[in-house]
């Protein structure tokens, strides 16, 4: 992701951390919110996010296509 984020000349425009023992100073700060997960059930992350308000950008793959109603999926990601 880092790498992409550089070739997309977009990487100044967030962070990576890695690894946080508490998320929930980096949500109250946050956009937006970004699973990079392809396959995982229902998300415990991304429901975190929301919770916080927060919109939540993650693949069509994962249980919440199925379970949230009111999420928009774009064609092709």
């Amino acid at each position: 992701m880092k790498a992409l984020a550089q070739d997309l000349g977009i990487a100044a425009r967030g962070e990576f951390t890695g690894h946080l023992d508490d998320v929930t100073p980096a949500l109250r700060e946050a956009d937006f919110y970004l699973s990079t997960l392809l396959s995982e059930g229902m998300s415990n992350s991304v429901l975190e996010a929301m919770s916080f308000g927060m919109e939540s950008v993650a693949a069509q793959h994962m249980a919440l296509y199925w379970t949230l109603p009111g999420i928009r999926w774009p064609e092709k990601a």
